[in-house]
């Protein structure tokens, strides 16, 4: 860096300045390249004006009611990646999160996860803590009473079974478990949604331990990493290809289709002969006379068409991974600890509930009972 600096050489300060220049240039590009590139990475990290997540208008946009300085950041924002210099395929990159940060008030929760009222046995033992629509249910069934603050309830009789596991004892933060986001708030399924619904009963009544709370960003990032682990997952298992797609093409509607093409695109340029062949096979597929004429409308409506068939080989890859655990409950077990061990070392949560642990149990004995 001395020798960039020398005054002895030439150009002086000229040069240094037009390297300065270029390498503001230059970082500033490969900034917004590994953001493109590499889709998982938060863009709030980054200092671009256009890309950064600004304190104060994380704060305005809690309530989502259009405050004045969330629609100046979004009018920043479209005008930068309007006026710019930038590649059109990172103004689209700069516009498609913007649009994504627009839908947060779609998809984010619309109040707390976690409730936090505290339940206890006759005897004053904390037993857990449950939400407060449970809460509501043991007192209207006059099996429990609330507290003074209403922020507990006691049985009115005695459980069969006392739990002493800390997870649900604890009081849960409703944060986003990776970065303690306290804002705009999404429900998390650590082992795949797809997965769950697909596994015996005792692994999803009663446990919530494998659901936590993610922001719009952190779900992002988890979600595209889950999906790559989902994809290899499958792929290893599918032996047969032709089990892939849920669709696929059906050469009859396909051949059907082309034929309008044909003749809406090249039809004065065909052979007599071509022509009415083709145009056989249109007026079959709509079941017309023989002699009706073919109009722009029929044709566009045939180039329109769908032309794929549900395939009936078809197996789904969420099917193919739960086939593979057979029923297995040790299987099961290592899946679902799998999972929990991937998303930690995907996210790095720092604000998991107390408690919160790979080798926490992964099903309950009461399957037969919805909380």
């Amino acid at each position: 860096m001395s020798i960039l600096l020398d005054p002895k050489r030439d150009n002086g300060r000229s040069s240094v300045s037009s390297l300065a220049t270029t390498s503001v240039a230059v970082i500033s590009l490969a900034s917004i390249v590994a953001v493109v590139g590499f889709g998982w990475t938060p863009w709030k990290d980054f200092s671009l004006s256009f890309l950064s997540y600004d304190k104060d208008d994380e704060n305005d946009a809690s309530s989502y009611d259009g405050q004045e300085e969330e629609k100046v950041a979004d009018e920043t924002s479209n005008r930068i990646a309007q006026d710019s210099n930038l590649p059109q395929h990172l103004q689209r990159a700069v516009w498609k999160e913007q649009k994504r940060k627009e839908s947060v008030r779609f998809l984010a929760m619309k109040k707390p996860m976690y409730d936090n009222i505290e339940m206890y046995d006759p005897d004053g033992d904390l037993l857990c803590t449950i939400a407060q629509k449970k809460a509501n249910w043991y007192v209207k069934k006059d099996l429990g009473t609330w507290n003074k603050t209403k922020t507990a309830i006691h049985l009115r009789f005695k459980p069969k079974g006392k739990s002493e596991n800390v997870y649900n004892q604890s009081q849960k933060q409703n944060i986003c478990v990776s970065c303690g986001d306290d804002k705009h708030h999404m429900r998390h399924y650590v082992v795949p949604y797809c997965y769950r619904t697909l596994l015996p009963e005792k692994y999803k009544t009663h446990m919530a331990h494998d659901i936590v709370i993610l922001c719009p960003d952190c779900s992002l990032t988890s979600n595209q990493a889950t999906q790559r682990r989902q994809k290899e997952l499958e792929s290893k298992l599918r032996k047969d290809p032709s089990t892939a797609k849920k669709v696929i093409p059906s050469k009859e509607l396909y051949h059907i289709r082309s034929c309008a093409l044909a003749i809406m695109n090249h039809g004065d340029k065909l052979p007599p002969a071509k022509l009415e062949e083709y145009q056989t096979v249109i007026r079959k597929h709509h079941k017309l006379d023989k002699q009706e004429q073919l109009s722009k409308e029929i044709l566009q409506e045939t180039i329109d068409m769908e032309f794929t068939i549900p395939n009936e080989n078809f197996i789904p890859g969420a099917q193919l991974v739960v086939d593979a655990l057979n029923e297995d409950d040790d299987k099961i077990a290592d899946f679902i600890r799998d999972w929990r061990y991937h998303f930690l070392e995907t996210m790095h949560s720092r604000y998991l509930p107390i408690g919160w642990d790979v080798d926490s149990p992964v099903h309950c004995d009461r399957p037969n009972q919805r909380t």
